[in-house]
């Protein structure tokens, strides 16, 4: 959750090394919705660790994990899934507002 704040606060400078913290650990049952929330919060700055969220998106085995019952870990999964296309959308829809700013409407 600090993450971003570590960014605005540290500025472009700190972005390696968090994309180095965050990214390897997007997969992770444990911890993974909180990364990549974290990169989702830090936008067009988390294009680098798009390919990560794409491979966890496109991955057909199930993450492992070892829960109470197999439709918990399903639900683990179906999460992890969620939260990494919230965080593609949410990458991709900065980069593209970034790059393509709004046109001003009449009058402006």
């Amino acid at each position: 959750m600090c993450a971003p704040l570590w960014l605005r606060h540290a500025g472009p400078s700190a972005l390696p090394r968090l994309l180095a913290l965050v990214t390897p650990h997007v997969g992770e049952y444990t911890v993974g919705e909180h990364y990549l929330g974290c990169l989702a919060a830090m936008g067009r700055h988390a294009r680098p660790a798009l390919p990560a969220v794409t491979a966890l998106i496109d991955r057909r085995d199930r993450i492992p994990v070892n829960d109470s019952t197999r439709d918990a870990e399903t639900e683990l999964d179906e999460r992890l899934l969620a939260a990494a296309l919230d965080t593609r959308r949410a990458i991709v829809a900065d980069v593209t507002a970034h790059h393509h700013p709004p046109r001003p409407g009449p009058g402006v």
